[in-house]
C-alpha cells in the first residue's frame, strides 16, 4: 500500500497537469487553426485579380469581381472545415456564412472596438468568446489591406463554435485520461508486484537477521533473493556473509575459551604444587630452626661443662701441687695425676676446638659431648680419690 500511494498520487498529479496542458494546447491549436484559415481565405481573395478593392453602391468588389453576397469562396471553406467566415468593409458585413434561424445570412455590423483595432490600427485580433446569433464563437479578425498601399480597408473573420473547440479538446482529454488511467493501473499493478517482491525479500532478510540477533547462526539460502541484482539482493548477500563471519568468529572464540580453560586448569594445578612445596619448605625451615635452637642450647651446656671442667682442673692442679709439697711418697701417684692432667688438658683443648666448630659439625659436637661426659666421670672418680688422699694426709699430720 505504501508503494501504491506515491504511484497513485504521481499519476493523478500527472493526469491533472496533462489535462491542463491538453486544454491549453487545444486552445492554442484552435487559435492557430483559425489564423491559418483566415490567412488562407484572404489569400484566395487577393488571388482573384491584381486590382484594388473598391466599395461602390454598397457593393464590395475587387476590381470587377464582386465580393458582396458572393459566398462561393467562403461557403466552400465552410463545407471543408465547418468554419464560419465573414467579410467586412470597414465595419459593415458584406458577405458571411452566418445564417439566422430562418436561414437568411446575417447583415449585422462588427463591434466598434474590434473595428478600431483591426481596421483602424491594422492589427490581428483573436476573440476567445464572441457571441454571434446566440452562439459562442472563438474567432480571428485580420485586416484586408488595399492592393499597393497596404492600407486596411476592411477585415476578414474566421470563427468556430466554442462547443466544437471544447469537444475536440475534451476528446483529447478523454484519450489522455484513458491513457492516464491505463498507465495508473499498470503502474499500480507493477508497483504491487514489485513492492510485494521487495517486501517478501525484505521480510526474508529481516527474519534471518532476527535469527542472528537471537543467537541462531544459520542462514537459510533463498536463491531468488540472492540472485537479485538490486540493493535487496546485495543486502541479503551481506546478511549471509555476516552470518558466516559471525559463525567463524564465535567458533574461534569457543576454541580460544577451551584453550584458556585448559591453561587455567594447568595453572591452578601448578599453583597447588607450588603451594605444597612452600608448605614443605616452611615445615623444613621450622624443623631446621628447632634443630638449630636445640643444638645451640646443647652447645651452651657443653660450653658451661667445659668451663666447669676447666675450673675443676685448676682445683685439681692446685691439689696436686699441694700433694707434691706435702709428701714425697705421693710422687708415683703424682706422676699418674700429671699424666691424667695432661690428658685432661689435651681433652679440654680438643673440646674447646670442637665448641668453636659446633655449628658447622654437629656430629663432632656430639662426640665431644660424649668425651666430656667421660672426663666428668673421670674427674668425679679422681676427685673422690683426691678427697680421700687429702683426708689421709690430714690424719698423718
Amino acid at each position: 500500500m505504501m508503494v501504491v500511494l506515491p504511484v497513485l498520487f504521481t499519476s493523478v498529479l500527472l493526469t491533472v497537469i496533462s489535462l491542463i496542458f491538453v486544454n491549453k494546447m487545444g486552445q492554442d491549436g484552435a487559435k492557430h487553426e483559425l489564423y491559418t484559415y483566415a490567412k488562407t481565405t484572404l489569400a484566395r481573395y487577393d488571388a482573384l485579380n491584381d486590382q484594388k478593392y473598391v466599395y461602390e453602391h454598397e457593393i464590395f468588389k475587387k476590381g470587377m469581381t464582386t465580393i458582396s453576397n458572393n459566398t462561393t469562396v467562403i461557403d466552400k471553406l465552410k463545407d471543408e472545415t465547418d468554419l464560419e467566415v465573414a467579410v467586412f468593409y470597414e465595419g459593415k458585413r458584406v458577405s458571411t456564412t452566418f445564417k439566422d434561424a430562418d436561414g437568411k445570412r446575417l447583415k449585422t455590423d462588427a463591434p466598434e472596438d474590434i473595428v478600431d483595432k483591426v481596421v483602424k490600427q491594422g492589427q490581428d485580433y483573436y476573440v476567445k468568446d464572441d457571441v454571434l446569433n446566440g452562439v459562442h464563437y472563438a474567432g480571428y479578425y485580420i485586416p484586408i489591406l488595399q492592393v499597393g498601399s497596404k492600407e486596411p480597408i476592411g477585415m476578414l473573420f474566421v470563427g468556430k463554435p466554442r462547443t466544437d473547440i471544447q469537444a475536440t479538446i475534451n476528446s483529447a482529454m478523454i484519450v489522455m485520461v484513458i491513457f492516464g488511467v491505463g498507465a495508473l493501473v499498470f503502474c499500480v499493478v507493477m508497483g504491487l508486484y514489485v513492492g510485494t517482491r521487495m517486501s517478501n525479500a525484505l521480510k526474508k532478510t529481516h527474519v534471518e537477521m532476527m535469527k542472528v540477533s537471537n543467537g541462531e547462526l544459520k542462514y537459510e539460502d533463498d536463491e531468488k533473493v540472492l540472485a537479485r541484482t538490486d540493493e535487496i539482493g546485495a543486502m541479503a548477500a551481506a546478511t549471509k556473509q555476516v552470518v558466516v563471519s559471525l559463525t567463524d568468529v564465535i567458533g574461534n572464540i569457543v576454541h580460544t575459551s577451551e584453550q584458556l580453560q585448559n591453561f587455567s586448569e594447568k595453572y591452578v594445578d601448578s599453583f597447588k604444587a607450588i603451594d605444597e612445596n612452600i608448605n614443605n619448605m616452611e615445615a623444613a625451615s621450622n624443623e631446621i630452626a628447632k634443630g638449630a635452637t636445640s643444638q645451640a642450647m646443647e652447645t651452651q651446656e657443653a660450653n658451661e661443662g667445659v668451663v666447669n671442667i676447666g675450673n675443676s682442673i685448676d682445683n685439681i692442679s692446685e691439689g696436686v701441687d699441694l700433694l707434691d709439697r706435702s709428701s714425697e711418697t705421693m710422687k708415683d701417684y703424682n706422676k699418674s695425676v700429671h699424666q691424667t692432667l695432661d690428658q685432661l688438658t689435651e681433652i679440654s683443648e680438643k673440646t674447646k676446638a670442637s665448641v668453636e666448630t659446633v655449628y658447622d659439625q654437629t656430629n663432632a659436637t656430639n662426640a665431644s659431648a660424649n668425651l666430656i661426659r667421660t672426663v666428668k666421670e673421670f674427674c668425679r672418680r679422681n676427685y673422690s680419690h683426691c678427697r680421700r688422699f687429702d683426708w689421709q694426709f690430714e690424719l698423718k699430720r
